[in-house]
């Protein structure tokens, strides 16, 4: 006899980066909600996660890795950060994956992390803090920021891949309420947002679609 009720299929997602201080909570929100998860990670010892999920030891510069883990999932979620003495490590694993992604006959989503003061969020960003928008962006973390800008435009030069750009403000551990999400041209919010409320952003996003195409600031509500 058939069940009368109706079956909710989860999405299945790819996790870049599930190993970083956002990715790790990506990954076990991801597990948590039922999604079927992926993970491409360097080291899988150190995933350190309550679930059932795929594990693909790689690197995110290896197409070959980079296609096993996203040929037939539904959205990827990269959290991709930067790397100690490694230059533009996010710039070059989003290429490889936009490149992989686009070979694919059924493309998923990319909702990818950058950061608040990248493209037209510098104003924004600029609003906010003068402290973190010149001194930071623009000089301490001047190679970071510049591996993000490139980035951006690869996913940009993409339009047949759906992509969504999260530029989240300065990111702290401290538990904090709900996000807010805010387009470039508003006016800013708090300077803090916590790492749990962007992987949350990013959960939430795998569902609702109505930030695809775009970037969106992220803040604390």
């Amino acid at each position: 006899m058939l069940d009368s009720e109706t079956t909710t299929v989860q999405p299945s997602v790819a996790v870049v980066g599930a190993t970083g201080r956002v990715g790790k909570h990506v990954f076990q929100g991801a597990l948590d909600r039922g999604f079927k998860v992926r993970a491409l990670v360097r080291n899988p010892d150190k995933l350190n996660a309550v679930g059932d999920a795929t594990v693909i030891q790689g690197d995110i510069s290896d197409p070959e890795r980079v296609r096993e883990l996203v040929d037939g999932v539904d959205v990827v979620l990269s959290v991709l950060g930067s790397r100690p003495k490694e230059s533009m490590i996010v710039a070059r694993g989003t290429g490889v994956l936009v490149e992989v992604t686009r070979r694919l006959e059924t493309k998923p989503r990319i909702i990818h992390m950058s950061s608040l003061g990248i493209g037209d969020s510098y104003d924004q960003c600029r609003k906010l803090s003068w402290f973190f928008a010149v001194l930071m962006a623009r000089h301490l973390l001047r190679e970071v920021f510049e591996d993000m800008e490139v980035a951006e435009r690869i996913l940009n030069d993409a339009p047949e891949i759906s992509s969504v750009r999260v530029r989240p403000t300065v990111l702290t551990g401290r538990s904090q309420a709900m996000y807010r999400c805010l387009v470039a041209n508003e006016e800013p919010g708090k300077f803090f947002i916590a790492r749990k409320q962007v992987a949350e952003f990013f959960l939430d996003a795998v569902h609702n679609k109505s930030w695809d195409g775009q970037a969106v600031s992220l803040f604390q509500a």
